[in-house]
């Protein structure tokens, strides 16, 4: 029995997005009460045309998001006519895909500087560290609202190339009953016909509320990399704590100590306005979307996506590193003020034996005369 998955109908208009996050190096302040949780700062409806292969797939529309704990989000999005399991190899090789001459990830680091300068008029603060462009590109396929389409089944039937899709994984056709089942998709969708598959390297949606989900997974991927991002800071800031725990002089080195005081006073202040962003963009996975507390299906739903980048985890170990670098700092500064302070209490201990000295030998040499 041929393990291939079973051959879709063609799908009239499938909507393709590839998302790409910018970490931006700034703290934002924006007006963000629309339904994107985010300022749009660009839309381009004729981006370029992309070609998969060398073939052409049509002309793309290009979007650029700001959210308000400093990262910023752009999307290409391209309809695609053709059967899933064609539609899979755009998930899975999205590094051949081109718009015009340039690879897709190109073509986003090509527009980076712009979203910056257009995020700058919005920033509240700037930030020394910015966390450089990387290769992550998260593939979201939007299929149109069928009423008829029958999930089950639809999900039965191309449940191996779903898989493929929403995981990326390139060898899905030959995958086993047993692998399949291990590595299960969950459907999350809530309502009849609904259908939200999602995992940290893509998602495929058909749901009634398809912007609004959307939006949703753009949100929780941006949170993603803004932890990731926090993760990635926290790690540089952690070893360079440790290089100056290293770096600490022996005690009777006392002339280094008040230059490395200096110095731990210096990059405690740095940490200290890092810091002051990390937290805000930590906290700012619920309490800013009102929209979503207040409806218990996007609100589930929501917390689903959220479980689904294991955002929760990361946001522990970044608190953890927060917690361990002010600790260092901290127990450094207490360390080195209290060297220098018994090294201040000999010196003035040195002062008064060598000043007994001198008044005994004034008093004997007064004496003999």
């Amino acid at each position: 029995m041929s393990n291939a998955p079973v051959k879709a109908p063609p799908i009239e208009s499938l909507v393709v997005h590839y998302l790409f996050p910018i970490d931006l190096g700034m703290d934002l302040e924006l007006d963000v009460k629309d339904r994107r949780f985010s300022k749009e700062v660009t839309r381009h409806f004729q981006a370029g045309e992309i070609f998969y292969q060398g073939k052409s797939l049509g002309q793309s529309q290009l979007t650029a998001h700001l959210y308000p704990f400093g990262t910023g989000m752009l999307e290409l999005s391209v309809n695609y006519t053709g059967d899933l399991q064609a539609a899979s190899e755009l998930a899975i090789n999205a590094e051949k895909l081109h718009v015009g001459r340039m690879s897709l990830l190109v073509f986003f680091h090509s527009q980076i500087n712009a979203v910056l300068e257009k995020a700058k008029s919005h920033a509240r603060s700037m930030s020394a560290a910015r966390l450089e462009p990387g290769r992550e590109i998260f593939n979201l396929f939007s299929l149109p609202w069928k009423e008829n389409l029958g999930a089950e089944a639809f999900l039965r039937k191309n449940n191996k190339t779903l898989f493929g899709i929403v995981t990326g994984e390139p060898s899905y056709a030959r995958l086993s009953e047993y692998a399949l089942t291990r590595e299960e998709l969950k459907n999350i969708g809530y309502y009849d016909q609904e259908i939200i598959l999602i995992n940290h390297f893509g998602a495929f949606l058909h749901s009634p509320e398809d912007e609004m989900l959307h939006d949703l997974v753009s949100l929780a991927f941006a949170q993603y990399f803004n932890v990731g991002a926090a993760n990635a800071f926290l790690e540089k800031s952690l070893l360079a704590a440790h290089r100056v725990l290293e770096d600490q002089p022996a005690y009777y080195r006392f002339w280094k100590m008040p230059k490395l005081y200096q110095r731990i006073s210096r990059e405690q202040r740095e940490f200290g306005r890092a810091k002051a962003a990390l937290v805000e963009g930590l906290h700012a996975l619920h309490h800013q979307i009102p929209e979503i507390e207040s409806d218990w299906h996007l609100q589930s739903v929501h917390r689903e996506i959220l479980s689904s980048f294991d955002i929760d985890e990361q946001a522990k170990t970044a608190s953890v590193r927060l917690e361990t670098i002010d600790s260092i700092y901290s127990n450094l500064g207490e360390q080195l003020s209290t060297m220098f302070f018994i090294f201040l209490d000999f010196v003035f201990l040195a002062w008064l034996v060598v000043d007994l000295v001198g008044w005994i030998a004034l008093i004997a040499a007064t004496k003999t005369k």
